[in-house]
């Protein structure tokens, strides 16, 4: 259900294609940065204090970077679909 496959309508009435590959990746990036960053850390020369701070800090990016995804992705619903204001009809 999740790669469900759209029908030809749905998939021309839409003006943005939806590629769920590209969200997978990105979510993959936000959770492996901080890893990585707590991974490289100790391969430099860094203050004890510092490296602690660092390794903290980079434990609020996926989160933070995961909330910016969610409001990305509620602002990119809004796109206007088949039915615009400016084409409908009064009738009588």
């Amino acid at each position: 259900m999740l790669f469900q496959k759209k029908s030809k309508d749905t998939a021309d009435s839409n003006i943005k294609s939806h590629n769920p590959i590209k969200h997978i990746g990105m979510m993959g990036m936000c959770c492996l940065l901080p890893i990585l960053i707590i991974a490289i850390i100790p391969f430099f020369n860094i203050n004890p204090g510092t490296s602690v701070v660092l390794s903290g800090l980079s434990s609020f990016i996926c989160p933070i970077m995961m909330g910016l995804m969610m409001i990305g992705l509620l602002r990119g619903g809004k796109h206007k679909g088949c039915c615009k204001e400016e084409n409908k009809e009064e009738i009588s």
